[in-house]
């Protein structure tokens, strides 16, 4: 069995009573995980499809950069 959100969140019983019936109302343990795991997959997904765009962009700019010295390289050498 899970432990209770309080525990997780190193809140005392008193307070995380008090944090539950002042702020979230009626949410069940339930729904808080599955909010919980939700967000981090959510998070986890943005994060990789950003890694994958910044290896991508860098590639590009690698191999951008590689033609630039080719070319400029030629030039050298017909000079």
């Amino acid at each position: 069995m899970t432990p209770p959100i309080s525990g997780i969140l190193g809140l005392t019983q008193t307070r995380a009573v008090c944090f539950r019936e002042a702020d979230m109302g009626d949410v069940s343990e339930r729904t808080l995980q599955v909010a919980v795991v939700v967000s981090f997959a959510v998070g986890f997904l943005t994060g990789w499809q950003a890694n994958r765009m910044r290896r991508k962009f860098l590639d590009w700019r690698k191999k951008r950069l590689q033609d630039k010295l080719a070319e400029t390289q030629k030039k050298l050498d017909l000079a």
